[in-house]
């Protein structure tokens, strides 16, 4: 079961019970440039009370809109340094070799440890091995 800690038009951020695990999903709304701060900032303040050094992280990316266009990715990139900052692990689900390729792009240009998976539940499965045990 998860509960809701934050809702938009274009993401929901979950905290799995009983499970240091928190996800965001996207939603396949589109996310313009001036929409960032409301969209992933948002996500970010959602995110403030987690204790980042005994949680993982999911993101699911599946259903959302491919962006990869210069402009974009310069104004994403501090938003999304500061979302992966921190995490015991971190894993996103994307549906396409393209994704893919952007998730280990990201990940080497932010020097970040994420793990992408084409299905949820295989993200999830290798999230709970790397969790913490209480």
């Amino acid at each position: 079961m998860a509960s809701p800690l934050f809702e938009n038009d274009h993401v929901v951020v979950l905290a799995l019970a009983d499970e240091p695990i928190v996800m965001i999903v996207r939603k396949p709304t589109r996310v313009e440039l001036g929409e960032l701060d409301r969209v992933w900032g948002a996500a970010e303040r959602a995110l403030a009370a987690i204790d980042r050094g005994q949680s993982c992280l999911l993101v699911d990316v599946t259903v959302a809109p491919g962006r990869n266009d210069e402009e974009f990715e310069k104004a994403f990139a501090p938003f999304r340094q500061r979302l992966s900052a921190g995490w015991v692990a971190m894993a996103l689900v994307v549906s396409t070799l393209p994704g893919r390729l952007q998730v280990q792009r990201y990940a080497t240009e932010d020097k970040a440890r994420v793990s992408s998976f084409d299905n949820r539940e295989a993200a999830l499965a290798a999230l709970r091995r790397a969790a913490p045990r209480k």
